[in-house]
């Protein structure tokens, strides 16, 4: 018998780099360490699985008393597993919160809109 198997998670970050802006009349690199959290979702019926996620991305401001989301990217897939196989396609699409915002003085545009498909397939060896 195949059940409906659902489960979810949630993630908190923070990433760490910098971001360099071309689009300015100097080439300037600031520090950047945006925040982000994930929240997804998965069900299984028997092998077949689907999936959902959203991560946003934002920046801490005002010495740290507030955010400003910056970029979403959402996902959403579907597929079979079946022991250590697993082929499936997932979408992922980019979307700007915002087209662009000033930070600490700096204009900061998001870098990536747009999408992709993927199709894949998984061989997995070892473990569980």
């Amino acid at each position: 018998m195949n059940w409906l198997i659902l489960s979810a998670f949630i993630q908190l970050g923070m990433m760490d780099g910098v971001a360099t802006l071309y689009d300015s009349p100097l080439f300037n690199t600031i520090n950047y360490s945006p925040m982000y959290a994930i929240l997804g979702v998965e069900g299984d019926i028997g092998p077949v699985f689907m999936k959902g996620v959203i991560r946003n991305v934002f920046l801490p401001f005002n010495q740290g008393g507030g955010f400003i989301p910056q970029q979403d990217i959402y996902q959403i897939g579907a597929g079979i597993r079946y022991e250590s196989f697993e082929a499936g396609w997932l979408h992922t699409c980019y979307h700007p919160v915002v087209p662009y915002m000033e930070y600490y003085g700096y204009v900061v545009k998001p870098g990536i809109e747009g999408g992709s498909d993927d199709f894949y397939v998984r061989f997995s060896i070892g473990g569980e």
